[in-house]
């Protein structure tokens, strides 16, 4: 391989040289054998006018070789803390290009569209038997955070009176498990939004708790990053650490932030939705970190 290789951004202009490499991902690769490309060319067009969405492309002199897609998520991503992050939706380069550093140029350049956009993490997945993409994503720094396996059940339909006489079945308490790095609120919305879908309730209550005695849960703004800023500050100020503290592990001002900020909140939840306003969101506060976390949903 002696042509330089060269990445940029794809365009509108370069939907079917897109395609073609995805289809041979999808297709040629076996990880969806079924997808034709007519198939998969009326997706990519859906994609490249959704803003929330990127392709990139990598070519050897003008061969195109590689290509990325990535995305923005705001749904609940397993090990991310973050409500926006940068999601690594697919990857392909060339057979006879690979193991050359194209496939990282590649990811690097869609982190960087996420980092741009906002995002300060960046998640992928595979599958649990592909091990050449499992060393890939170690290789190129990022952790494995859980591995999933899925299940499938054919169900019918049964009779309302009987879905109505069993409705106590549909309370549900969920738990969820949290890092937190920093002193910080963390965005725990979207962690709320899967657990009321899962529970099937459509109109009642969601209780979202927070079982530790240096952390809490609250509802507050959530488009101006300043204001979970100045709220942390405000604590800080308010709760200063002080040299009459007793208390033999020395987070005397995380309890009392977190007795100041509380251990749970009630949301109503109507059409299946947590009702919240159009800036709120529900947050995670951390007062004593670097801790493994956990919190609790519960909805009825």
């Amino acid at each position: 391989m002696n042509e330089k290789i060269t990445y940029r951004r794809a365009t509108q202009a370069d939907i079917i040289i897109a395609t073609d490499l995805l289809f041979r991902l999808y297709n040629d690769e076996g990880q969806a054998p079924d997808l034709t490309k007519d198939e998969l060319l009326a997706e990519n067009k859906r994609l490249f006018a959704d803003k929330s969405q990127v392709f990139f492309l990598s070519f050897s002199g003008d061969t195109p070789v590689g290509v990325s897609n990535g995305s923005l998520r705001r749904e609940y991503v397993n090990g991310t803390n973050d409500e926006l992050k940068g999601y690594l939706e697919s990857i392909y380069v060339l057979p006879d290009y690979r193991k050359c550093g194209i496939a990282a140029g590649l990811v690097k350049i869609t982190e960087g569209w996420a980092a741009k956009n906002g995002c300060r993490e960046m998640a992928s997945d595979c599958l649990l038997d592909n091990t050449d993409s499992y060393k890939f994503h170690l290789k190129i720094g990022y952790k494995e955070t859980e591995r999933n396996i899925f299940f499938l059940k054919q169900i019918e339909p049964i009779d309302d009176k009987i879905c109505q006489l069993d409705k106590v079945g549909t309370e549900m308490l969920q738990e969820f498990s949290l890092s937190t790095p920093r002193e910080d609120f963390y965005n725990i919305t979207s962690q709320l939004r899967q657990a009321i879908s899962t529970s099937g309730v459509k109109d009642g209550i969601a209780v979202v708790f927070c079982p530790h005695t240096t952390a809490g849960i609250t509802i507050n703004e959530n488009a101006d990053p300043d204001v979970v800023r100045d709220m942390l500050l405000g604590l800080a100020k308010a709760y200063p650490d002080r040299a009459e503290f007793r208390h033999g592990e020395g987070n005397s001002t995380a309890h009392l932030k977190a007795s100041a900020v509380g251990s749970s909140v009630t949301v109503i939840v109507k059409g299946g939705k947590p009702v919240l306003g159009t800036w709120q969101s529900v947050w995670f506060c951390e007062f004593d970190p670097p801790r493994s976390r956990k919190f609790y949903v519960k909805v009825m």
